[in-house]
C-alpha cells in the first residue's frame, strides 16, 4: 500500500476482494498526464520495466522513490529493467536489464526496437532469475504481476514521431501486457489542457492533444490527471489529481474522482500528503 492507495486504490473484480490494491489490475492501461508546474513522478511507483523516454536516468527515480520509502533493487536486477531508448547512434554500454534501443532506423523514426526490449524484459520478469530475486528481496515468493511504464510519451512527439505512430506503439504494448498478465502505465505532459476541463478540448489541433485523445480512446483502464491549481501557485497545495475510468473498461475497477472534486496533494521531504479538495487544513 502507498500514500495514494486509500484515495486512488484499485479493486480487481476478478478476485472478488474488497481490499484496495496499490497497482493497476493486470491487463489494464493507466494513463497519467501532468504539467510542467506539477510533474506526476510521485504517482508512478513499484516499477519493474521502465521505458525512459524522458532520458532522466535511474538517479532521478531513486531520488523520488527514496523520499517515498521505496528503494529500487541494486543493479543489475531482473526486478528492475531500465530501458533507455536513444535517438543518437552512440556506443552505449547496454545489458539485459539496461538496454538502449535505437529510435531511428537511418532517418526513419521507429519504436520496434523499444517494443522488442520490453518484450524481452517481460520474458525475463517471468523467468527463474526474477522469481529467485523476488524471494530474496521479500523472503517469500511473490505473485505480483509485472508493471511496464512508458515514461514521457510527449518527448517522442518532439523528436519527430507522429501521434498515430505513438498510439499504435502503446496499443501494441498493451496487447503484450495483456498477453503476459502485466499492467501498463503511460505518462504524458498535458500542459495544453485547460485547467478547468475534465477532458481534452476537441478544438485543439496540437500533436499533444491528438495523442492524448487517441490514448483516452484506447480505453481499457483509467486516466489520472495531475495538474497545477487553476488559481495559481500555492505554498500549501502543490497540485490536484482527478481520476477518470475509461471505456471499454479493463478487468478491474478504476477509481472515479471527478475533476470538479479533485484530490489535492502537498509534496514534503519524506512523504506526500493527499486529501480531498477543501479538507487539507488537518494535513498542512
Amino acid at each position: 500500500m502507498t500514500y495514494l492507495t486509500p484515495h486512488l486504490g484499485f479493486a480487481d473484480t476478478s478476485s472478488g476482494s474488497s481490499t484496495a490494491a496499490a497497482l493497476p489490475p493486470a491487463g489494464t492501461h493507466l494513463l497519467i498526464t501532468d504539467t510542467l508546474e506539477s510533474p506526476g513522478h510521485f504517482a508512478s511507483y513499484h516499477l519493474i520495466i521502465w521505458v525512459d523516454f524522458r532520458g532522466e536516468g535511474r538517479t532521478s527515480w531513486e531520488t523520488v522513490l527514496k523520499k517515498l520509502g521505496t528503494l529500487l533493487p541494486p543493479p543489475p536486477s531482473p526486478l528492475f529493467v531500465h530501458i533507455t531508448p536513444s535517438a543518437l547512434d552512440l556506443q552505449v554500454k547496454a545489458s539485459p536489464v539496461n538496454p538502449s534501443p535505437k529510435l531511428f532506423d537511418g532517418s526513419t523514426p521507429t519504436l520496434r526496437a523499444t517494443y522488442d526490449a520490453i518484450s524481452s524484459g517481460l520474458s525475463a520478469a517471468s523467468g527463474p532469475a526474477a522469481d529467485s530475486a523476488k524471494t530474496t528481496s521479500t523472503g517469500s515468493s511473490s505473485a505480483q504481476s509485472p508493471l511496464v511504464i512508458l515514461d514521457g510519451l510527449a518527448e517522442l512527439l518532439w523528436i519527430g514521431f507522429t501521434p498515430i505512430a505513438i498510439a499504435q506503439f502503446v496499443r501494441a504494448t498493451l496487447a503484450l501486457a495483456r498477453k503476459t498478465n502485466s499492467s501498463l502505465v503511460s505518462t504524458l505532459h498535458a500542459d495544453h489542457l485547460p485547467l478547468t476541463a475534465a477532458s481534452p478540448s476537441s478544438s485543439s489541433a496540437s500533436p499533444s492533444a491528438d495523442l492524448l485523445d487517441r490514448l483516452i480512446r484506447l480505453g481499457g483502464g483509467g486516466w489520472w490527471r495531475v495538474s497545477n491549481l487553476s488559481s495559481g501557485r500555492s505554498g500549501d497545495v502543490h497540485g490536484e489529481i482527478s481520476s477518470h475510468p475509461l471505456y471499454p473498461p479493463g478487468t478491474g475497477s478504476y477509481p472515479d474522482v471527478p475533476a470538479h472534486q479533485p484530490l489535492q496533494y502537498r509534496l514534503e521531504a519524506s512523504t506526500v500528503r493527499v486529501f480531498p479538495k477543501g479538507t487539507g487544513r488537518g494535513f498542512l
